[in-house]
């Protein structure tokens, strides 16, 4: 958690300059919502130049409404934000990230392989096949695959920062707000 205390700091002062309400549930698919815009809001603080990750990415194809995404990136300390924006997400551009992929495949892999060391080569070659394929037709977001020996196997959706400003803030997946 204390990876994370800075987002949360963030989050807190995000909330509290935009008045916005904030959702509670850790799992949800957003972390406040914008009366002022009649919209969810989800709120991220990354290192400049870091990758974006949006979480689990079953949860995340579940969006079919537009958001807010208020990002800012950090530099040097972690509450030194240098870039910050203010987006609202087209959700008709979001869901061509899930359109024409089966969901069900990313699933099937999670319940095929377990923790253990034995399933190894399974995840690894189940990750790449899928990841190619998924490559294959979404135009920016991208499946993270993640698996220890322990208990974590999940799979989050994200971008990289170069793609997030070509796409997002300079394409047509986003709209910027005042």
């Amino acid at each position: 958690m204390e990876r994370q205390s800075h987002g949360f700091e963030y989050e807190r002062s995000v909330i509290d300059r935009f008045q916005l309400t904030k959702y509670d549930d850790y799992t949800s698919k957003f972390d406040a919502f914008s009366p002022e815009h009649n919209l969810e809001v989800s709120i991220k603080c990354i290192k400049q130049g870091g990758g974006i990750s949006f979480g689990d990415i079953f949860r995340c194809s579940e969006i079919k409404e537009d958001f807010l995404l208020i990002i800012g990136f950090w530099k040097g300390t972690k509450s030194n934000i240098v870039e910050e924006y203010v987006l609202r997400m087209k959700a008709n551009e979001w869901s061509k990230n899930f359109s024409g992929f089966e969901l069900n495949q990313f699933k099937t892999l999670m319940d095929s392989v377990t923790n253990a060391h034995n399933d190894d080569v399974k995840w690894k070659s189940g990750c790449k096949e899928l990841k190619k394929k998924w490559n294959e037709r979404s135009p920016w977001l991208q499946p993270f695959f993640k698996r220890d020996h322990k208990a974590q196997k999940r799979i989050q959706c994200g971008l990289g920062y170069k793609i997030f400003i070509r796409e997002i803030v300079n394409g047509k997946g986003s709209q910027a707000v005042a």
